[in-house]
């Protein structure tokens, strides 16, 4: 409902993937303060002014700075710093970077977007001509364009990144976001430029009718983070909520910040409600060849008592024949 939203009076990036932090969704300001959760305090001492949203993945944030647009990675645990393969990005405060499961799709300075498998720290290039990636979840929209004699025609091609860092598209349409709302992730919803009509970025839709409204003022979900748009997040938390817990299943720094003692009861029962899941269906996988074969054994069986059944019937019947004829 609207009465869980509250203004934000300053524009906020957000810590991407943060909400199952103690305090979470983290936020940063534009000045490099992380908000809401005083364990990051030496994260604001590192003098790092951000350039779009922050990412939380597996006990790290990840920052561009806006001073030399290169991206820096913070290890929660040890709270150092350092940069991250010396990547530059693309220039500019559309977002240049995201991570999905264990890939990071970016833009660099020269405008190519490329996937960065970060179990191998393997890069590979997309396409040329990029200005801007985004995600909601494993949905990616990246904004590219065609160069003519006198202008740019700029498109966006909406896609889904698989498991295995394969990225399918699933649409494409010409047009860009509108900025500067666009600047920030949103968490599902966009605005394109000049028609004014919304994009739903889980859905691949666009809305039919224009969107009015100016939206001048970020708002505060509980969930998502900050968002212009915060009256669609309530139907795009479920599919956020289980993105996010599957990032949990192999994410050792949030498994031990559960088991500690103050961790929200609420997002724990959630993340021991899924493992109980995963269990369950592991348990379920391993022994469903087994139970197969033991069910076909019972089967088997049955039908042999079954036949064992009849047989005994016939001989029992043929006895008693036998010994009518001889009486007689």
């Amino acid at each position: 409902t609207q009465q869980q939203f509250r203004q934000l009076t300053d524009p906020t990036y957000t810590v991407v993937n943060s909400y199952f932090q103690p305090s979470g969704p983290l936020l940063i300001t534009k000045e490099g303060d992380v908000l809401k959760n005083v364990e990051y305090k030496l994260f604001n001492k590192r003098g790092h002014k951000p350039q779009g949203d922050a990412i939380y993945h597996q006990g790290s944030l990840f920052i561009k700075d806006i001073d030399n647009e290169k991206l820096f990675v913070f290890d929660l645990r040890s709270q150092t710093d350092k940069q991250f393969n010396n990547l530059k990005l693309i220039s500019g405060f559309c977002s240049s970077f995201v991570i999905v499961y264990h890939f990071m799709l970016y833009v660099d300075e020269s405008e190519a977007l490329f996937i960065l498998d970060l179990h191998q720290n393997q890069p590979r290039k997309l396409t040329d001509n990029c200005r801007r990636v985004i995600n909601f979840a494993n949905k990616i929209l990246f904004e590219s364009y065609v160069k003519n004699d006198f202008a740019r025609n700029w498109f966006f091609v909406f896609g889904e990144l698989d498991k295995n860092g394969e990225l399918t598209e699933l649409s494409r349409v010409f047009g860009e976001t509108l900025s500067p709302i666009c600047w920030y992730n949103n968490f599902g919803t966009h605005k394109i430029r000049t028609s004014n009509k919304l994009i739903n970025l889980f859905t691949g839709q666009i809305s039919e009718e224009a969107d009015e409204d100016k939206r001048l003022l970020q708002h505060f979900h509980p969930i998502h983070g900050a968002t212009f748009f915060p009256e669609f997040c309530d139907q795009l938390t479920k599919p956020y909520l289980d993105y996010l817990l599957y990032q949990t299943k192999d994410d050792e720094y949030i498994q031990q910040l559960a088991q500690q003692d103050g961790y929200p009861t609420n997002k724990k029962s959630m993340l021991v409600r899924y493992q109980l899941g995963i269990r369950r269906s592991s348990f379920k996988d391993t022994y469903q060849p087994y139970q197969k074969v033991f069910t076909k054994n019972v089967q088997l069986e049955l039908a042999s008592k079954q036949i064992q059944n009849v047989l005994d019937k016939t001989v029992a019947n043929t006895h008693i024949c036998f010994v009518v004829d001889v009486y007689e």
